[in-house]
């Protein structure tokens, strides 16, 4: 399995990022190492050569949060995708153009015992939905749990 994407001409990393939500419909965010105190964002990270999309979740879940047990876990028809600028293509000597990030609602037992993985993560906090909107500080990740909120609540399918 190719963890790269060729979509319009472009090379792309392919990324796998979940929306993790416990029975009491509280939502897991991180906030990586760089990002401010108040800014957070959701679990994920890069598909490995030779896995599956959803072996790369099921991985960086238990990489960044100790997550053993997963109730359901739902596929978006959602992606998001961008190009880096040259600039920072050669900065960071990336040979791809930018990302490919496939998105997942992942349900979880309320007393799942979340254990951050501290050098790729600062720390982690659990949300509801009326106020995730205020954690989420970055306007596209917003964007991105707005769009998928909406799809998760009528086409999310089980896989």
């Amino acid at each position: 399995m190719n963890n790269f994407e060729h979509v319009d001409g472009y090379y792309l990393k392919k990324k796998v990022r979940a929306i993790v939500t416990n029975e009491a419909m509280q939502h897991l965010l991180v906030r990586p190492h760089g990002y401010d105190n108040d800014s957070w964002t959701f679990i994920g990270g890069g598909v490995e050569t030779g896995e599956t999309d959803i072996e790369a979740l099921r991985r960086e879940l238990k990489e960044e949060a100790s997550i053993d047990y997963i109730q359901t876990i739902r596929k978006a028809k959602f992606v998001n995708w961008f190009t880096f600028s040259d600039e920072f293509k050669a900065k960071k000597n990336f040979d791809y153009d930018g990302q490919f990030a496939s998105y997942f609602h992942v349900t979880i037992p309320n007393d799942t015992i979340i254990k951050i993985q501290e050098d790729e993560v600062a720390d982690f906090c659990w949300c509801d939905q009326d106020s995730i909107l205020n954690f989420i500080k970055v306007p596209k990740h917003a964007e991105i749990f707005q769009q998928l909120a909406k799809e998760f609540n009528f086409q999310g399918q089980a896989i």
